[in-house]
């Protein structure tokens, strides 16, 4: 009697809906999760092996465009440094050539005044010259015998002498004043025009160093974009690895509940069959 009611109780229990809908899915899954492990083993591996992977690629552009960034930053100050040593070598030309403008001009006066003061010399000789000529005839003709005659004579010439002598000295003060000016200017000159040289050396150091750090920024970038595209695939890889893990884990799932379902079927047969029995 006990063993009818134990198998009755049984058959009642195998074929309840209770343990059709819950029992048996929670045993299949913990199946699946303890049979699917061993076998995605390698492709677990494989996605701790891209993420990895991906985790030093990112690392990589970030370095990378750190210092893409700090080179561009330098190459703006450096734009602006070219830019600025540019106006000032426009500047010192501009000065350079005023500069020989005037020591041009103050040439061509210091040579005016040189041929006016030899002039005024030559004319002061030619005047003395004449005096005393003058002098000479009068002595000799007895003419000058007039004492105030002589002296009216005398202080003429003195007073012609005295203007070319004083006309003579504001020119060599004025020339003097010239070729100072004319020394001062062309030491400016000297001053600008090395001036002038350092600022173009400057120029093309900056321009160079500036040309240097463009082919490094190209570089860069060109890396930085392989790199994006490596790691786009990473990535892509990484989610067709973890959808196949996935896909896998599903599919063998499936196969265990399969398989299961049909360890159970004979075995389900066989005791409805003898329940029945003993139920008659």
């Amino acid at each position: 009697m006990f063993t009818r009611q134990s198998s009755q109780l049984t058959f009642n229990l195998v074929n309840s809906t209770v343990f059709q809908r819950y029992v048996v899915p929670a045993l299949l899954g913990a199946s699946c999760a303890f049979g699917a492990a061993p076998l995605h083993a390698a492709s677990n591996s494989e996605l701790s092996g891209v993420k990895s992977e991906i985790g030093r690629q990112q690392q990589s552009l970030t370095s990378q465009q750190k210092k893409l960034n700090q080179l561009q930053n330098t190459l703006k100050s450096q734009e602006l440094d070219i830019a600025s040593i540019g106006r000032a070598i426009k500047e010192s030309e501009q000065s350079l050539k005023e500069t020989n403008e005037s020591i041009k001009t103050l040439t061509s006066n210091v040579s005016i005044l040189e041929n006016e003061q030899e002039a005024q010399s030559a004319k002061l000789a030619e005047l003395i010259q004449t005096y005393y000529v003058t002098r000479r005839a009068k002595s000799s003709s007895n003419i000058l015998n007039n004492g105030v005659e002589e002296d009216r004579i005398s202080q003429y010439f003195q007073h012609l002498a005295k203007e070319r002598a004083n006309t003579i000295e504001e020119l060599e003060h004025v020339r003097k004043s010239l070729a100072d000016n004319q020394r001062q200017l062309e030491l400016q000159k000297n001053q600008i025009t090395k001036l002038l040289s350092d600022q173009k050396a400057q120029q093309t150091k900056l321009t160079k160093a500036q040309n240097q750090r463009k082919a490094t920024v190209g570089k860069i970038q060109k890396s930085i974009s392989s790199d994006q595209v490596y790691l786009n695939e990473l990535q892509r890889n990484e989610t067709r690895l973890k959808a196949e893990i996935a896909k896998a884990a599903k599919k063998k799932c499936r196969a265990n509940g399969r398989l299961s379902q049909a360890k159970r079927s004979p075995a389900l047969a066989t005791e409805r069959q003898g329940s029945a029995q003993l139920w008659y």
